[in-house]
């Protein structure tokens, strides 16, 4: 026997045993929703072949628009939606997150009413991977603004972030003369003239609005209201260690009822109990916190209070305050060398400053004003956009045979 006919019959093998096994994988996934239904078939009621949670590592097999084909570590195939599934990239990028919210401070504790989901971006639509559990406590380490209808960047499996380009539109075929050229176009017509009349028609019939009386007001005449609210997001932490991205207004700061009052609706950004006092048979708490008035701005308060208890009046009373001011996180509380706080404050010149204050009795007394410069922003492993992935096209058995011998032939002879 020839060895050119050794070689197709043994790619002929190759090819039947590749077609007889899995199908190739054209990327690797991982699953961003706590829990995901792979079913059979793209139907409705198709049976369901595996159910995979967060975290867990699919191979990509096809894609159909939004919908992906993935296949578990224990080969089992099936479809699921690919607005549930991150690429490696985008799973590296919430790893990197999870770790550097681990070395934050806190700024303080907070308890959820009801089940709260948290999301892996501050966004309604990026995928949620736990629930916090009515009455549940998280730490507040982050704070971030976005558009309410903002579009996700997690969602790399749909059709619409690959890309896939449109098809080209066939151009008009024209008709053809006897002799085989094609017959000339029409020539285009002439626009229309325009009105004799045509300045008159364009002056404007609407009276100009009236000035306002205060023309440095910052209320200005016909501003629509805003089509695309911002919401206020916050980075949590559970006890468990699990961090994300959930809505602030969900949340609810763990301060007694007694000093709630004193916010007059404004938000509590942060909160600190700063010592104890005993009262008779009670034993009191100080607190210390941060507050803002309406939120969904880019910093993070614009009030600083404490609250102390006066033992010999029994009732909450006003320690410190200090308003009209543009802070940021991170707000720290010291108890050694000396108890105190210290608070990050935008100028008037735009410098950033921290300011640390120590306790004096009741009172608190400011003992040094720094520049502050931010963290250098870490960037998470990559802040590019997701390289597009493309499934391979079926082919048929006779190019996988070729294939099949020309690997054969590289591997045998060293041939190209």
């Amino acid at each position: 026997m020839s060895p050119r006919l050794c070689l197709l019959l043994a790619g002929l093998i190759l090819a039947g045993c590749g077609s007889a096994g899995l199908d190739p994988a054209v990327g690797t996934v991982y699953v961003g929703a706590t829990e995901v239904t792979l079913r059979k078939e793209l139907v409705p009621r198709a049976p369901v072949t595996a159910t995979v949670r967060h975290g867990d590592r699919l191979e990509l097999l096809a894609l159909h628009r939004r919908f992906a084909k993935v296949r578990t570590d224990a080969n089992i195939e099936g479809w699921t939606d690919g607005y549930a599934l991150l690429t490696e990239q985008q799973m590296a990028d919430f790893e990197w997150l999870v770790k550097r919210a681990a070395a934050l401070p806190s700024q303080g504790k907070a308890v959820v009413y009801d089940g709260l989901n948290m999301h892996i971006e501050p966004n309604r639509q990026s995928p949620t991977f736990h629930q916090v559990p009515a009455d549940g406590e998280v730490d507040i380490v982050g704070h971030k603004i976005t558009p309410r209808h903002s579009v996700s960047t997690m969602m790399p499996i749909s059709a619409a972030v690959i890309g896939k380009p449109a098809p080209p539109r066939k151009p008009k075929s024209r008709k053809k003369e006897k002799g085989g050229k094609l017959k000339p176009l029409a020539p285009a017509p002439l626009p229309p003239p325009p009105p004799q009349n045509w300045l008159e028609l364009s002056r404007s019939v609407i009276p100009p609005p009236e000035p306002a009386e205060n023309p440095e007001s910052k209320a200005v005449i016909g501003q629509s209201r805003p089509t695309n609210p911002f919401e206020d997001w916050s980075l949590v932490r559970t006890k468990d260690g699990k961090v994300g991205w959930v809505l602030f207004r969900m949340l609810s700061m763990q301060v007694p009822e007694e000093i709630l009052g004193y916010a007059q609706g404004h938000l509590i950004t942060s909160c600190f109990p700063i010592g104890e006092v005993r009262d008779g048979n009670l034993v009191k708490t100080h607190w210390f916190w941060t507050t803002i008035d309406k939120g969904r701005l880019p910093y993070e308060f614009d009030a600083v209070r404490i609250f102390v208890w006066n033992v010999r009046r029994h009732r909450y009373e006003t320690g410190f305050s200090d308003r009209n001011l543009r802070g940021y996180y991170p707000v720290e509380v010291y108890t050694s060398p000396e108890r105190g706080f210290s608070v990050v404050i935008e100028e008037a010149d735009g410098r950033l400053v921290r300011k640390t204050y120590v306790f004096n009795g009741f009172r608190a007394r400011l003992v040094q004003t720094e520049d502050y410069q931010q963290p250098a922003a870490e960037r998470p492993p990559s802040m590019m956009p997701t390289r597009a992935v493309r499934p391979r096209p079926d082919v048929s058995w006779t190019v996988k045979a070729k294939q099949a011998v020309r690997d054969l032939r590289r591997r045998v002879f060293g041939a190209s």
